[in-house]
């Protein structure tokens, strides 16, 4: 575009240029604030000890996974949707079932294919699911009750919940994580998309997790409530949590991760670290992983065709196979032609039937005839069914309704289909 007009509040915010705007001014009129991208330092965390190791995951889509994250290591997890990256934290939470699989925490060793939810968490471990009012919280009850369902136990007095109290620590959160509007009775629904995302982030963090496994952290959320999701789980990782964060979002990788694993066809096929860890670099791997898989799988046909016999056996059973498809219609016709002639010989075979077929059909054959020309031309688009259509009412109308001659009817439908295209 030329110029671009941000709205806020309802209210003309300010137009730019589109060509000499920078990022930073646009975010700036979006939130009415100068806003500091959040840019983690890419740290190398090698001689940290291990906080979580996965040996052997094996699920729906990944195959033979193997990854270690240290103690306060962000590690990213990427590729192309459906190459299996998103399917790692929740089978490590539990969440999914994996046929197999083994996670080390802190150096204790679990099986993962009869791992459930609730023995992940008693592991220290924590899942935020992308799909915020499906999977990660509950949108109709309140801000308060989905922020403290893990912890409403401390809040018990006299073996009943003393909601005053959980309404305040709810508020002390909301203001630490900058929750808007901060009122811990609202539903959940009825934040906007970053705000139920801080809600539902904090649910978490107050438990102080060893592993912290994200999906889609920052998906559908504005820029500067992803600048505070941001900081706030670097803020976490201080304390030595560990974040597992699988997302397709290139850009917020660089942000805030320190590794990014990069998977194809459900298994790791490169690991980005240190000044690697760019938004460039990332979607270059994603993309070039994804092209050598199509060659690889391209290699595997040719491999098997040439295992399959001699290339002549191959086309000719091909070529009478295609020959089958070609007349398929035509034979299929002809079969329920000859049932119904059978059945019912005096009506269905007279001329008068056949006729009255024959004439009913003759437009479509017309304009299937006239569909050959841009197939074949390869020069087919979505106009030419309704242009076609267009044309032929125009015949039937001033023809059959009007009793225009059809010497004259058929030109100007003809001019009708040119001038349209």
């Amino acid at each position: 575009t030329d110029r671009a007009t941000i709205l806020r509040d309802g209210v003309v915010a300010g137009t730019v240029n589109s060509k000499s705007a920078q990022h930073d001014d646009i975010v700036e009129l979006i939130l009415g604030k100068r806003v500091t991208l959040f840019q983690t330092d890419h740290r190398d965390l090698t001689d940290q000890p291990v906080r979580m190791g996965v040996r052997g995951l094996n699920g729906s889509t990944v195959r033979d996974v193997n990854l270690s994250l240290h103690k306060g290591e962000i590690m990213g997890l990427t590729g192309l949707i459906g190459s299996g990256f998103e399917e790692v934290p929740y089978l490590i939470f539990g969440a999914n079932e994996a046929q197999s699989g083994e996670v080390w925490i802190d150096g204790a060793r679990h099986a993962l294919s009869d791992t459930d939810p609730h023995e992940a968490i008693g592991r220290g471990l924590a899942l935020l699911p992308s799909d915020r009012l499906a999977r990660a919280g509950v949108g109709s009850l309140t801000v308060a009750e989905n922020a403290t369902i893990q912890i409403l136990g401390r809040f018990k007095r006299n073996q009943r919940i003393h909601w005053p109290s959980v309404n305040r620590w709810v508020h002390e959160q909301g203001i630490k994580y900058e929750v808007r509007p901060n009122r811990p009775e609202l539903k959940l629904q009825s934040l906007s998309g970053g705000n139920q995302q801080k809600v539902l982030l904090a649910k978490w963090l107050q438990l102080a997790p060893r592993g912290l496994m994200l999906d889609e952290p920052t998906q559908g959320v504005d820029v500067g409530a992803r600048q505070r999701i941001y900081e706030a789980i670097h803020e976490a990782t201080d304390s030595g949590m560990s974040v597992l964060c699988a997302s397709t979002d290139a850009e917020q990788l660089a942000q805030i991760c320190d590794r990014v694993l990069i998977f194809s066809k459900g298994k790791v096929v490169h690991e980005l670290r240190g000044a690697d860890v760019t938004k460039e670099i990332i979607t270059e791997h994603c993309l070039r992983n994804a092209a050598a898989a199509r060659g690889r799988r391209r290699q595997m046909r040719v491999a098997r065709v040439e295992n399959n016999g001699p290339v002549e056996t191959r086309r000719g059973k091909q070529g009478v196979l295609k020959a089958l498809e070609s007349v398929a219609l035509i034979i299929g016709i002809a079969v329920l032609i000859g049932i119904f002639g059978f059945l019912r010989p005096e009506a269905f075979l007279s001329w008068t039937n056949i006729s009255t077929m024959l004439g009913s059909q003759a437009v479509l054959v017309i304009l299937t005839l006239a569909l050959i020309i841009p197939l074949t031309a390869g020069d087919l688009d979505l106009s030419v069914a309704a242009t076609l259509t267009l044309s032929a009412m125009v015949v039937a109308v001033l023809n059959v309704q009007r009793e225009v001659p059809l010497a004259l009817t058929a030109p100007l439908a003809l001019a009708v289909g040119v001038v349209i295209g």
